[in-house]
């Protein structure tokens, strides 16, 4: 099993906090939560964001 990615919540002021994951920043978080986890060292990351997805007519 690979090792779990590594976060970072970087505080930039007025901006507001950045969250990182592996180095690569997430945009257009909405919302975050993060909470312990049962294995030591590592914690649990709930995530609501704005993407794109694409639809196909026949799925409408």
């Amino acid at each position: 099993m690979k090792e779990p990615m590594k976060l970072e919540v970087r505080n930039e002021g007025i901006r507001g906090p950045r969250l990182v994951l592996d180095g690569k920043e997430l945009h257009h978080v909405m919302e975050y939560g993060i909470k312990s986890s049962d294995f030591i060292g590592k914690a649990e990351l709930s995530l609501k964001m704005l993407v794109t997805f694409p639809v196909n007519q026949g799925d409408v």
